[in-house]
């Protein structure tokens, strides 16, 4: 005869150790889970910063490549350490095909890059500028250029005044336009010759380190204005961009 064998239930002692060892599993999955989504997320939030800085390139590059030149009558405006800003502004008329209205007649139009402030602080912005806002009426405040003939400075484009202007990028802490003659001289940062070559330096930030340099002291989004601790933090997380745009040889020959 089969004898059956007596089911003995845990002790009180042996189910405690049991719940300990499987707390301490489930702590140890949580921090490898923790610091592997950290990575994940700061992985995704580095990736988005490399393509908002490819879009913005592009962007640039295409207008820059497609500018209209025309001697001592279409001017191209580059501003270092614009006083509204604190960083480089450019703006030229460039053949673009998103112009601002359908009662522009020409697809040229007057093109400005620079960074935001107020409601678009740190964005790059783009103003798109056509010769006419009204079927019936010529833009002549803003750009007229079939009816300029004035030289350089004295009747040319009024830079100043353009149309609503449009967010490109966010997080940007940096941008530095360079213009050069064919020969490599750097031009001078006014209205004037039309460049060989223009080098863009864009500088960005992830969204996670922005949030973080906005809030320290002597922060707000203005590099200019950083204490120290909080230059190093912002030098230490952002990125500098940079790409040499060739416009070429179009009859620029004063430089």
């Amino acid at each position: 005869m089969k004898k059956n064998r007596k089911i003995r239930a845990f002790t009180l002692l042996e189910v405690l150790v049991s719940m300990a060892v499987f707390t301490v599993l489930m702590l140890a999955l949580m921090q490898f889970f923790g610091a592997a989504q950290k990575i994940w997320t700061g992985t995704g939030q580095k990736n988005i910063m490399y393509e908002n800085a490819r879009v913005a390139m592009d962007l640039m590059s295409r207008d820059l490549q497609c500018a209209f030149y025309e001697w001592d009558r279409v001017p191209f405006l580059y501003t270092a350490n614009d006083p509204s800003t604190s960083y480089d502004k450019i703006a030229f008329v460039t053949a673009s095909g998103r112009v601002p209205n359908t009662n522009c007649i020409s697809r040229l139009c007057e093109m400005q890059y620079y960074v935001g402030t107020a409601a678009n602080l740190n964005y790059l912005m783009v103003t798109c500028t056509g010769e006419k806002t009204d079927a019936n009426l010529d833009n002549t405040a803003n750009w007229d250029f079939y009816r300029n003939s004035g030289s350089i400075g004295v009747a040319a484009a009024v830079f100043s005044t353009a149309d609503t202007a449009q967010q490109v990028i966010p997080y940007v802490t940096g941008l530095k336009f360079s213009c050069y003659d064919k020969n490599m001289n750097s031009l001078s940062a006014t209205p004037g010759f039309f460049p060989y070559s223009v080098k863009i330096d864009l500088t960005l930030l992830d969204r996670e380190s922005y949030i973080k340099w906005v809030a320290m002291p002597s922060g707000g989004g203005d590099s200019s204005s950083d204490s120290s601790t909080t230059k190093t933090f912002r030098q230490n997380n952002e990125r500098t961009f940079s790409r040499m745009v060739i416009l070429g040889e179009k009859g620029q020959t004063a430089n």
